[in-house]
């Protein structure tokens, strides 16, 4: 008996029927996937914008924080309360600062304030509020992290969060004294005010998840469990600096009018498939080939290129095909420049002092390390000026601290455009600058330079319709001179000025190879120099 063979009709409508069925399984597989990859950098997107809004939230919550304990240690009293170690007064002075403008206009919820000795040892802390730092604690942890540091490094700020007392936390650890390290004030804040702002801010429902304890927070129009399947949720988790979870921002956004267009999408595509011929299936196939397959996979490997190697996030992804694609390569250049923007803010902020625009500590220390060494092989010198402003405190207390902020922005203009493009002048905090001076050798040139600074400084400010006037005292100290290591540098320029501002000479030069047991002596040349500047 013969098989029966089938016809070549019957076999082609076999064949059209099977690859019917495997275009549209396909279609359905290359929509879900593309569904996928939409929600996907949807999510990567509003994580982004999440993680931006979020992490300049908490860095400008450090810098109110830093600014109210640097307020405070500009206070002649307390320093002065602070070198005698009058407990009482000084518990007085850390309770007046929750009347601080920071405090009262609700940019902190300051909670603690404390301040230790340079052994980390207690001296004294705020009892506004109830709030213990108790042994084993996430807040103790940092302060064994601070204590545990040496060199420069101690006199460096140091932030983080933690849990404390059930609640999540900033904490903002600021060095007393300047380089002339004489302890340490300790801020802490609560976090749970910061994060309720960005209810408005992202224009989304939000929700605040804390470890380990549970919800902190959520906005009114979180959706509830039966509108969940239209919403995509995007969580950004916040750690501390050694990765214990703090809290969880989550955002809820609205997909319900994307889901129908994608719905619609794949009845279209699939209705299509089912009525196409074999030539135009196989047609199809190749266009769906070079239309979909081929642009994501090239969005797929720029994907990996970029998670292996986040440099080339500013390379541009050129994709052709359907509208759809095209658009998304259109958004996922947009976000990756967007992204590479948001790094290179990141880093500049890392680097610059947020309120005049200068290097601030880190920076500065990095240039006089690399001049140090670059000097050592070339056997040259260098000069060092420690900055401290007059009159800055009257400034704030008359006219407020906006009105200081405008002031140091100005000196800070002044200073930038006296100075030349090979010096380097920093702004370590409060109202103390730096300056390098990688060039000048000759200590004759430094003072004069100084004076021309003080000039330049003490001339009048217009600050908000009312003439301000400031001045500067200037320390100075050169390299190798005066000190043969950076700390020491540090500890000459910086009571020079001391001893600059103490005496009202305006500069003073420390005389060669300043011992930290002596205290800083005017040579005699130095000292018609500076008669001579001030015309006595």
């Amino acid at each position: 008996m013969k098989q029966k063979v089938p016809s070549i009709g019957k076999s082609i409508r076999y064949i059209i029927a099977v690859m019917g069925g495997l275009g549209i399984v396909l279609i359905l597989v290359s929509v879900n996937w593309y569904r996928e990859l939409v929600f996907e950098e949807q999510r990567q997107s509003t994580g982004a914008f999440v993680r931006h809004e979020v992490d300049q939230t908490l860095a400008q919550h450090v810098s109110y924080m830093a600014d109210l304990g640097m307020t405070m240690q500009a206070d002649s009293e307390f320093r002065a309360a602070f070198a005698d170690r009058e407990l009482q007064r000084l518990k007085v002075l850390l309770n007046d600062q929750f009347r601080q403008y920071f405090v009262t206009m609700g940019l902190v919820d300051l909670k603690k304030l404390v301040l230790y000795d340079t052994d980390f040892n207690p001296v004294v802390a705020s009892d506004v509020n109830d709030l213990s730092i108790s042994a084993g604690s996430a807040c103790a942890n940092i302060l064994e992290r601070a204590r545990a540091r040496s060199g420069v490094a101690r006199l460096k700020s140091l932030s983080d969060m933690c849990r404390q007392d059930g609640s999540p936390m900033h904490i903002v650890l600021l060095p007393v004294g300047g380089i002339k390290l004489s302890g340490y004030v300790v801020v802490i804040a609560d976090m749970v005010k910061l994060i309720k702002p960005l209810h408005e801010t992202l224009g989304m429902p939000v929700r605040m998840a804390a470890y380990p304890e549970g919800m902190e927070f959520i906005s009114i129009d979180w959706p509830q469990a039966a509108d969940i399947s239209d919403v995509l949720i995007t969580d950004y988790a916040v750690s501390s600096a050694d990765d214990s979870g703090i809290f969880t921002v989550s955002v809820a956004t609205d997909v319900q009018e994307l889901n129908e267009q994608l719905r619609q999408v794949t009845f279209g595509i699939s209705l299509i498939a089912m009525i196409l011929t074999l030539a135009a299936i196989a047609v199809m196939m190749l266009i769906l080939r070079k239309t979909i397959s081929m642009p994501l996979a090239r969005i797929n490997m720029h994907m990996r290129r970029i998670r292996e190697n986040s440099a080339i996030l500013e390379e541009k992804l050129e994709i052709t095909g359907c509208r759809e694609l095209v658009g998304l390569s259109e958004e996922f250049n947009s976000m990756a420049e967007q992204l590479m923007n948001y790094k290179k803010e990141l880093e500049t902020q890392a680097r610059t002092d947020l309120l005049t625009g200068l290097p601030n500590r880190s920076l500065f220390y990095d240039c006089i390390e690399n001049l140090v060494e670059l000097c050592n092989r070339q056997e040259r010198k260098f000069a060092l000026f420690m900055i401290d402003l007059n009159k800055f405190k009257e400034v704030n207390d008359t006219l407020g601290h906006h009105a200081g902020d405008e002031l140091l922005r100005q000196i800070s203009a002044r200073l930038s455009n006296r100075l030349r493009s090979s010096d380097t002048v920093a702004r370590f905090g409060g109202d103390e600058f730096a300056i390098l001076l990688p060039t000048i050798e000759e200590k004759e040139h430094a003072v004069a330079l100084a004076r021309e600074l003080i000039d330049v400084v003490s001339e009048p400010y217009q600050i908000e319709d009312k003439r301000v006037e400031s001045g500067m005292s200037v320390g100075i100290a050169f390299y190798p001179d005066t000190a043969v290591d950076i700390d020491s540098l540090f500890r000459c320029a910086d009571k020079s000025m001391y001893y600059a501002k103490k005496q009202g000479l305006g500069c003073f030069l420390c005389e060669e190879l300043c011992r930290p047991e002596e205290e800083c002596r005017l040579m005699a040349s130095d000292v018609v120099a500076i008669q001579e500047a001030n015309g006595a």
